[in-house]
């Protein structure tokens, strides 16, 4: 059996001429910072604000508060992040 034959590929010049972190950022939905997203717990922890849609309270949360919020800052620019509860 004879192998296929294919084009060659070709890049566009847009893309030979871009750098790395231009095309990363370009796969992120949302610029949201991480210090947004510190702020924003800190004020909701300041109002007494109740658990969300997935129950969890802040006495669970702040038992690994660096990685929680990573995870939730993480899933928040992807584009990814639905609360577990629905």
């Amino acid at each position: 059996m004879d192998a296929e034959r294919r084009d060659p590929v070709i890049l566009t010049s847009k893309l030979n001429n871009q750098k790395w972190e231009d095309l990363m950022k370009e796969g992120k939905s949302f610029e949201i910072s991480q210090q947004l997203v510190l702020e924003a717990y800190k004020r909701v922890k300041a109002n007494h604000g109740a658990p969300g849609i997935d129950g969890e309270d802040f006495a669970s949360f702040e038992k690994d508060l660096k990685n929680n919020l990573y995870k939730l800052w993480n899933r928040m620019v992807s584009g990814s992040y639905f609360p577990t509860g629905i």
